[in-house]
C-alpha cells in the first residue's frame, strides 16, 4: 500500500507535465490548420487572375526569344476567362503569331534542305535563291540563317573561281559571313589611305554581322559608309548587293505568309460550311424526335470544327462555333427530357385509363347481379 502511494506521488507530476505539453501542441496544430484553411479560402481568386497575367507575360517572353512552340503551349493553357478583354485579345494575337512563326521556321528548314540538295546537284542558282529565302525569313533560327549564309558563300567562292562546291560540311557553330568573306582581307589596294581602308573593313564586317542578324537596312547603311571611306571597296559592294537581294526575298516571304493566311481562310470557310450543313440536319432530327441521330450528327459537327481550329483567324471564330455546338447539345438534352416526360405521361394516362375501365366493368357486373 505504501509503495503504491509512493509511485503515484512520483509519476503524477510527470504525467501532468506531459499532458500539458500535448495540449499545447494540439492547440498549435489547430491554429495552423485554421490559418491554412483561411489562406486557401481567401487566396484562390487573386492567384488565379495574377497567375493568368503572369503566364501571358511569360508566354510573350518565350515568343520574343524564339521559343515559339513553348509559347503556344503556354498560351493555349491560359483560360481566357481569367484575363481582361485587352489581355485576352493579346493572348489570341500571340497564339496566331506562334502558329505563323512555327510554320515559317519549318519553311526555313525546308528551304535550307532543298538548297543543300540543289547545291550538291550543281544547281547553284536555285540553291542560292533558297538560301536567300532562309536568310530573309525573320522567323528562321540563328543556326538556320548562319548555315544558309555559309553555303551561299561557298557558291559565291566557286563562282569566282575558288574551291568547287560539292557536299558542304555542316558547321555546328554559327559563322560570320564577313569572316568567310574576309579570306582576301587586305588584298584590295584601291584608293584610300590606310586608316580609311581599316575603317572600311571594320564597317563592312559590322555590315555582314547586321546582315546575318537579319537587319538588312542597317547592313546597307554600314556598307554605304564603308564605300564612302573607300569607294568601290569590293566587299562592301558585294554586301550591298546581298542586302538588297535579301530585301527582295523578304518581300517574297511576306507574300508567302499572305498566301498561307488566304489558304487558312479558305479551309476555315469550308469547315464552317460543312458545320452549317450538319447544324441543319441536327435541327431536323430534333424536330422529328430522332435524338440518337441528332447526337451522332452533333459528334461529327464537333469533329469538323475541332479539326479546323488551327485555321480560325481570329480564334474567336472557333470559340463561337464551339458555343453553338454546346447550345445544340443543350437542345438535344432538353428534347430528351421532354421525350422522357411525354413518355412518362403517356404511361400514367394508360394506367389511369386501365383503372377506369376496370372500375367500370366491376360496376357493370354488380349492376347485372342486382
Amino acid at each position: 500500500m505504501h509503495r503504491s502511494m509512493l509511485l503515484e506521488k512520483t509519476m503524477l507530476p510527470k504525467t501532468t507535465r506531459l499532458l500539458g505539453k500535448f495540449r499545447g501542441m494540439l492547440l498549435r496544430s489547430k491554429a495552423i490548420a485554421v490559418t491554412a484553411l483561411l489562406m486557401c479560402l481567401v487566396a484562390p481568386t487573386s492567384v488565379r487572375a495574377d497567375g493568368a497575367d503572369d503566364a501571358l507575360r511569360t508566354s510573350i517572353g518565350l515568343f520574343d526569344r524564339g521559343a515559339y512552340s513553348q509559347a503556344q503551349t503556354m498560351l493555349l493553357s491560359i483560360n481566357k476567362g481569367d484575363l481582361d478583354s485587352s489581355a485576352g485579345a493579346r493572348r489570341d494575337d500571340y497564339i496566331e503569331r506562334s502558329r505563323v512563326a512555327m510554320r515559317m521556321v519549318d519553311q526555313a528548314q525546308t528551304d535550307l534542305d532543298d538548297g543543300l540538295r540543289a547545291q550538291k546537284q550543281g544547281r547553284n542558282e536555285t540553291a542560292e535563291t533558297l538560301f536567300n529565302a532562309v536568310v530573309a525569313n525573320k522567323y528562321a533560327t540563328r543556326p538556320q540563317r548562319s548555315a544558309a549564309m555559309k553555303y551561299k558563300r561557298e557558291i559565291e567562292t566557286a563562282r569566282s573561281g575558288g574551291v568547287a562546291t560539292g557536299a558542304p560540311a555542316v558547321s555546328s557553330q554559327p559563322v560570320s559571313q564577313y569572316a568567310m568573306n574576309d579570306s582576301s582581307k587586305g588584298s584590295y589596294t584601291g584608293g584610300g589611305s590606310g586608316s580609311n581602308s581599316d575603317r572600311a573593313r571594320k564597317l563592312t564586317r559590322e555590315g555582314y554581322d547586321a546582315l546575318q542578324a537579319g537587319n538588312n537596312s542597317e547592313a546597307i547603311r554600314l556598307f554605304n559608309q564603308a564605300l564612302q571611306m573607300v569607294p568601290g571597296y569590293p566587299k562592301a559592294v558585294e554586301g550591298v548587293r546581298q542586302a538588297k537581294g535579301h530585301d527582295r526575298v523578304e518581300s517574297a516571304s511576306s507574300s508567302l505568309l499572305n498566301r498561307i493566311r488566304q489558304q487558312n481562310s479558305i479551309r476555315w470557310s469550308r469547315a464552317e460550311e460543312t458545320y452549317r450543313g450538319y447544324e441543319k440536319e441536327i435541327h431536323d432530327a430534333i424536330l422529328s424526335g430522332n435524338v440518337d441521330l441528332a447526337r451522332e450528327l452533333l459528334l461529327s459537327a464537333r469533329q469538323v470544327v475541332e479539326g479546323a481550329k488551327q485555321y480560325a483567324d481570329p480564334l474567336i471564330k472557333y470559340e463561337s462555333l464551339i458555343s453553338e455546338i454546346e447550345a445544340l447539345e443543350n437542345n438535344i438534352g432538353a428534347e430528351v427530357e421532354r421525350s422522357d416526360a411525354s413518355r412518362a405521361k403517356s404511361q400514367r394516362d394508360e394506367i389511369q385509363r386501365t383503372e377506369r375501365d376496370s372500375r367500370r366493368r366491376t360496376s357493370e357486373r354488380r349492376g347485372r347481379r342486382i
